[in-house]
């Protein structure tokens, strides 16, 4: 009986030992796999810088009773869809560069609850003064204004945009240089957010330049071409068009924009199929005060086509005719910091209906108001007035004037 005892008990030593020995080697293994996850954590973190983007609006807009939609003029107050984003700046080695931003951006792809990749580029620099940048490329013709994009507001010392801008993205690429006080890029795109490969599809070609006079005074210009009519000629069932014309998605939902994008607000008489756009801009800033001043001109071989196949606006469209349109605008901003942290700004544009058969109440203009106020460093909030007049002939997608009060909040870190 002792002699199994003692033999147990140099058993029991053994499995003890040979345990200890195991939970050693195995917390050193988890030890080491701990680090080696610590060390890749850091060479994320030395690739990688992450963004994030935050608003929330209140609107309380309503149109007049001559809309299309009936219930454009009987609207109510009420929160706007939480906007988010995430840019992620990433440094593949010391000649390329990657940005990719992931957001929810309701008035843009609509109200689906999902985030999207609103940007993905690659920027390969040349030299000091030349960049090739693939992926979704930014197609604008403007050169100095501040734009709101779903939750990245805080560039824009308003609420909305100006009911003329043309921007969106798109697959392509471009050739940015940067020699001194001169900025320009060259670009050309499929049109298309995604993959587009049909027959006539065609590309928008884009020129884009600016020069600094000197540390207040800028000007600058961009010209755009878009190839894309054949489609319609051809009869193709799906018909891919230049969406700078429509602009990226205001932040006025009316109940007419359903749970889709915001185009409805935007001038809607190009639809971006062979187009061709010229615009300039200038730009006064001091520390306190800014001064934005554009015009310009777009032209398209096609028209907007209702049920008749007469030429319409946009959200009136049932198709498209072979009939020229062209539209003419010009704006005006300014903002003014009473101190580092309060400021009051302004805009006005107007947009002229030139297309054939237009001679009166063709009118489309958009006046904003506003004032805001950095909470904190990171923190902006916003007020604006807004009220958009559309005449009869225009190219306003409402149908009639409406106005409004927005309230926005909006966080960056």
């Amino acid at each position: 009986m002792r002699k199994k005892y003692h033999r147990f008990n140099r058993l029991t030593g053994s499995i003890t030992k040979a345990l200890g020995l195991t939970f050693l080697l195995t917390g050193s293994n988890m030890s080491f796999a701990g680090q080696e996850v610590l060390s890749k954590a850091d060479q994320f973190f030395d690739k990688v810088a992450i963004s994030g983007y935050l608003s929330q609006g209140i609107q309380s807009v309503e149109a007049d009773d001559g809309a299309f939609d009936l219930e454009d003029s009987n609207m109510s107050a009420g929160f706007n869809r939480f906007r988010y984003a995430l840019g992620f700046d990433i440094e593949l080695n010391d000649q390329v560069t990657a940005f990719v931003e992931l957001s929810e951006e309701p008035n843009d792809f609509g109200v689906d609850y999902t985030p999207h990749v609103d940007l993905a580029l690659i920027n390969v620099a040349l030299n000091e003064q030349l960049t090739v940048q693939l992926g979704t490329i930014v197609t604008v013709l403007f050169n100095f204004r501040g734009y709101s994009d779903g939750a990245v507001v805080q560039g824009n010392p308003l609420i909305g945009n100006s009911p003329a801008d043309m921007v969106t993205a798109a697959e392509g690429m471009k050739l940015i240089g940067n020699y001194g006080d001169f900025h320009w890029d060259l670009g050309v795109s499929s049109s298309d957010f995604g993959e587009s490969f049909g027959g006539d599809r065609g590309l928008t070609y884009l020129a884009r330049g600016s020069y600094d006079f000197n540390e207040y005074f800028s000007l600058g210009f961009g010209l755009a071409s878009s190839r894309h009519g054949d489609q319609v000629r051809n009869g193709s069932s799906d018909i891919i068009r230049a969406g700078l014309y429509q602009g990226d998605g205001d932040n006025y939902r009316f109940r007419s924009s359903d749970t889709g994008g915001i185009r409805n607000t935007h001038a809607g008489v190009i639809p971006g199929l062979d187009s061709t756009a010229l615009h300039i801009d200038g730009q006064y800033q001091t520390e306190q005060t800014t001064i934005r001043l554009w015009a310009g001109q777009v032209k398209d071989d096609f028209s907007f086509a209702d049920s008749n196949g007469l030429a319409t606006v946009a959200s009136l469209s049932q198709g498209f005719i072979e009939q020229e349109s062209e539209m003419r605008f010009i704006g005006l901003e300014a903002s003014y910091y009473f101190t580092e942290k309060f400021y009051a700004a302004s805009r006005y544009v107007l947009v002229e209906n030139k297309a054939e058969g237009v001679r009166r109440d063709e009118q489309l203009s958009r006046s904003q108001l506003g004032i805001g106020y950095f909470y904190r460093d990171n923190m902006l909030i916003k007020a604006e007035l807004v009220n958009q007049m559309e005449q009869e002939n225009s190219a306003g997608q409402i149908g009639d004037d409406w106005q409004g009060v927005m309230m926005e909040m909006s966080f960056i870190f």
